[in-house]
């Protein structure tokens, strides 16, 4: 992985970039869109992702359609294998199969000890309208993973 200095040396060089690595850094009341995609799993716990929901609300620009994306949620009936399955179906379908089979290769080699965090819909509604968010679900993960989830949240 890189290194926070190699990271910061690429946003540098990237026109209207700029890289936080410090959470007091990071300016409120700015962005009218926020993106989280495939992360949350990362996450330690649901205390950690509702203090990281809190942050991402406060970041929100308070204007009509501001909005937070959350995509490729891990629901709490997920499974790798099903997971894994679906992915390479896709992938298979859409001329991607080698590109996938490195994918699932280096994730499996490189895999974390930890479980990864999973979220229904329901959790997630519930601690964003405990941060004065309304949640929608959308229709279609915004990744091809189909067991995993994409949600929209907007000031309530």
């Amino acid at each position: 992985t890189p290194s926070v200095r190699e990271v910061e040396r690429e946003a540098a060089a990237l026109p209207c970039t700029r890289l936080y690595t410090r959470v007091e850094d990071i300016p409120r009341k700015t962005y009218n869109l926020l993106v989280v995609n495939s992360v949350i799993q990362y996450m330690n716990n649901t205390g950690e992702f509702r203090t990281t929901l809190a942050l991402m609300r406060d970041c929100l620009y308070p204007a009509p359609g501001s909005r937070i994306v959350i995509s490729d949620i891990m629901p709490r009936t997920y499974t790798a294998v099903q997971d894994a399955a679906e992915i390479l179906l896709y992938a298979f379908k859409t001329g991607l199969t080698l590109a996938m089979l490195t994918h699932l290769f280096k994730a499996a080699r490189f895999s974390r000890k930890q479980a990864y965090l999973q979220l229904n819909f329901d959790d997630i509604r519930d601690m964003a309208a405990g941060l004065g968010l309304r949640t929608m679900q959308t229709d279609e993960n915004l990744t091809p993973s189909r067991r995993r989830y994409t949600c929209l949240l907007e000031p309530a």
